[in-house]
């Protein structure tokens, strides 16, 4: 019996040893991060972006020079460029160029006519977009905007082809759904009023696709 409970000591004495030892010196179990390897949660963005657009323009009927006019259906494409500027709120850039035909031009006295011109605005505006950045796939977002624009009646009988550039203003809206950490594609609605002699309000809806880096 007293060499069978020496036995066990033995044993149970070697086997502390042994761990001990292994604990002490050998092996590190502590848990190692280097900070500097952290993954960004915006896929390596460095909070720009630019954003290619193409939409679908109409012209409310509006007057100018004692004309009325009717302005067919138009198209819109542009390209902003942008920055978030603090979480949620980002600050665009943004040019485009917007093109309508006209459709019939009324003189104040009733008599009509159905010119072959078109009407051309390219305007410059500084916008201010609020979308919750860290919501994931779908993102709605607003924007606010002012600037100028450029506008152009081709040469015809009744209105003559000079450029005038006119202040403007604009509200947006629309939802942005992801693509992948660094793209997305939107599609939305923007008012922009331009404010000539007589207002000319234009409705656009449109899609864009959105690059960060």
């Amino acid at each position: 019996m007293k060499t069978i409970i020496a036995f066990c000591v033995g044993v149970f004495a070697l086997s502390s040893f042994s761990f001990a030892d292994e604990t002490s010196g050998e092996y590190d179990t502590s848990l190692l991060f280097n900070t500097q390897d952290q993954i960004p949660v915006d896929g390596g963005s460095g909070g720009w972006y630019f954003t290619p657009h193409f939409g679908y323009n109409l012209i409310s009927n509006t007057a100018t020079e004692g004309f009325n006019i009717k302005f067919d259906d138009g198209i819109s494409f542009g390209v902003g460029f942008g920055v978030e500027i603090k979480p949620d709120i980002a600050f665009e850039i943004d040019l485009a160029y917007i093109r309508n035909d006209v459709d019939t031009i009324t003189d104040g006295s009733g008599v009509g006519s159905e010119p072959d011109i078109e009407y051309t605005q390219i305007p410059l505006m500084f916008n201010l977009i609020w979308s919750p950045s860290h919501q994931p796939d779908v993102k709605p977002f607003l924007g606010v905007g002012i600037g100028v624009t450029r506008g152009e009646y081709e040469s015809n009988a009744f209105i003559s082809s000079d450029a005038r550039w006119a202040f403007a203003g604009q509200i947006r809206a629309g939802v942005k759904i992801d693509l992948s950490t660094t793209s997305s594609f939107s599609i939305g609605y923007q008012f922009m009023l331009a404010q000539y002699s007589d207002n000319i309000d234009n409705h656009t809806v449109g899609i864009g696709l959105q690059f960060s880096f």
